[in-house]
């Protein structure tokens, strides 16, 4: 997001996380009294410049007023870890400096945001999840101001759902979803790589699951699970038994389909290349303006800031 007018530095002020990251790790470095040599530190008279009723005075009083230097770093040394991933790469801070899409209209206009991060490394997952949560409490936001339903669908495909970064919340998303016109698809490997990550709320995911396809798997546990699925015969025999699970053809693309309140289903699916959808040559990948400012005076946004009508014009 961008402030309206210029600042500080001479062109449009940008807010985002790498520079609320700088200005407050820095800041709050230089504010505390022994190692600023007694001064009163920017983020201080930053504070005084806000009205006492201001969320960001309450909840930053307290650590900038700690008498115990280690309580102090240990408070900085917390938050410059949690602000790491945001700041560990210059393309990455780059890309999220800007948005060159409405995160708003989605649910209301065809929209396709494609997020691709390295396989072999999960050091950006966190982002990930972190998309999702924030786009989901903005649709159910937009749903709410509009009858409750989203007027275009929204699909969620997670694939490696469960390498990802846990999703605070996510029984109660999905539980939700539906109401408001979304729907998650989650691709696992394996029920034990999504009990790990999410315990017991393991259960209530797959249970917030009405359909599951099933194409090969040779975890034990995972094949119990979708044999007792499909049910039995009027023998008490399965309908599909764990050795039936394990020799679907993939030659064939032999794919078990189960729907809510259904009888289990093996379908043959064509591979994806075999499908007569039109395809287009790939899309570059976005290539980021490398105008990007990494550095913040966060001295000079106290005296912007300072200067203006009031002494107190920041927005928090």
């Amino acid at each position: 997001m961008r402030t309206n007018g210029y600042g500080f530095f001479g062109r449009a002020t940008i807010r985002n996380v790498f520079s609320a990251g700088q200005m407050v790790i820095r800041g709050i470095s230089m504010a505390n009294g022994v190692a600023n040599g007694g001064r009163i530190g920017p983020i201080n008279e930053l504070l005084k410049a806000l009205p006492s009723h201001s969320v960001a005075v309450g909840n930053l009083h307290g650590i900038l007023n700690l008498s115990a230097p280690e309580t102090f770093s240990c408070v900085v040394s917390t938050l410059e870890s949690k602000l790491a991933v945001f700041q560990m790469q210059q393309n990455i801070a780059a890309m999220l400096s800007r948005s060159d899409f409405d995160m708003g209209g989605i649910g209301f206009e065809k929209t396709a945001v494609f997020i691709i991060t390295n396989d072999e490394k999960t050091t950006l997952n966190s982002l990930v999840s972190l998309f999702v949560k924030q786009l989901y409490q903005v649709l159910i936001d937009k749903a709410q101001r509009v009858g409750g339903a989203l007027p275009v669908r929204v699909n969620y495909l997670l694939d490696e759902f469960a390498q990802l970064p846990t999703i605070e919340d996510m029984p109660s998303m999905m539980s939700a979803a539906r109401s408001r016109n979304i729907r998650f698809t989650l691709y696992v490997q394996s029920l034990g790589s999504l009990s790990a990550k999410y315990g017991k709320d393991a259960n209530t995911i797959l249970g917030n699951c009405t359909n599951i396809a099933f194409l090969a798997g040779k975890e034990w546990e995972l094949l119990q699970y979708i044999s007792r699925l499909c049910g039995k015969d009027g023998y008490g025999r399965p309908l599909l038994s764990t050795s039936v699970l394990q020799r679907l053809s993939k030659e064939k693309g032999e794919t078990l389909i189960l729907r809510d309140r259904l009888y289990p289903y093996v379908a043959e699916l064509p591979d994806i290349d075999d499908y007569p959808f039109e395809r287009n040559a790939a899309a570059p990948m976005p290539q980021y303006s490398s105008d990007f400012d990494f550095r913040f005076d966060v001295e000079g946004f106290r005296d912007s800031v300072l200067r203006k009508p009031g002494g107190g014009g920041m927005a928090c």
